[in-house]
Formats: C-alpha cells, structure tokens, sequence
C-alpha cells in the first residue's frame, strides 16, 4: 500500500511589499477619499439641491469635492436607507473598482428623519433601524 503523496512547491507566490513611501501615499489617498465623500455626504444632508445636481451632473459635482472619475465615465448614483450594514470601506472598494472599470457607483445614504425618540425627545432615527441588538423594537 502507497504512502501518502509528498509534492513540493516549486513556485511561491510573492506577496509584494509596499514601500514605506508608497504605504505612506496610499493611506493618504484612503484618508482623503474618507474625507472627501463625507463632505459630498453631508452637503446631500444639509440641501437637496446638492443631491439633485448630483443626480444631473454626478461628474461635476464629484470633481467639486475631489473625487474625480476618468473623462467619459459612466456613473451611477443610488440613494440608500441606512441599514448599518454600508460602511466608507464599501463605497471606497466601488469607487476603486470605478477607476478600473470606468463605471461608477456613487452611494449616498438617505438623511436620516427627526421623529420622536422613545425617551420622549426627538432625535435621528432612520427608517430601519441600524443598530445591533436593535434598541427600538426589543
């Protein structure tokens, strides 16, 4: 009876290494892509009438606040209830995949409404809830 079968690996797969200036420049990008689309997300909040040009123009108003997409792109702008479920992170990964595609999709979380809290004032509450264990409904 054979024993059990021993390969080898003749090729190792190479995880490359950033350079402490390319780490460098790439967490800088992340940060100021956070940055950026806060600030788109917020003034969505404050007027609709950023919402709206950015649903007419979403170039424009995307190189507006530094978020720049390759000339002749497609993009896309989708406006989401919070779940709690999205995160900067995502948007960032569907920004990336934008820059390599050149298709876009933009994700702006809907403003949350003022309605009475259950303490008896009034606060945001989204329209689903957002938070775990929920602290509305248990």
């Amino acid at each position: 009876m054979p024993g059990p079968r021993v390969t080898r690996l003749t090729r190792l797969t190479r995880v490359p290494r950033l350079s402490p200036r390319l780490l460098n420049a790439k967490l800088n990008h992340d940060r100021l892509f956070r940055s950026a689309y806060g600030k788109l997300v917020a003034a969505t909040w404050q007027d609709s009438k950023v919402l709206a040009a950015l649903k007419k123009n979403p170039a424009r108003v995307l190189a507006k606040y530094g978020l720049h997409t390759k000339p002749g792109a497609k993009i896309n702008v989708e406006v989401v209830a919070p779940t709690g479920y999205g995160s900067v992170e995502s948007q960032q990964a569907a920004w990336a995949l934008g820059q390599s595609k050149g298709v876009y999709t933009v994700y702006i979380p809907s403003k949350l409404k003022a309605r009475p809290s259950i303490g008896g004032g009034i606060g945001p509450v989204a329209d689903s809830c957002c938070c775990t264990p929920c602290c509305c409904c248990t």
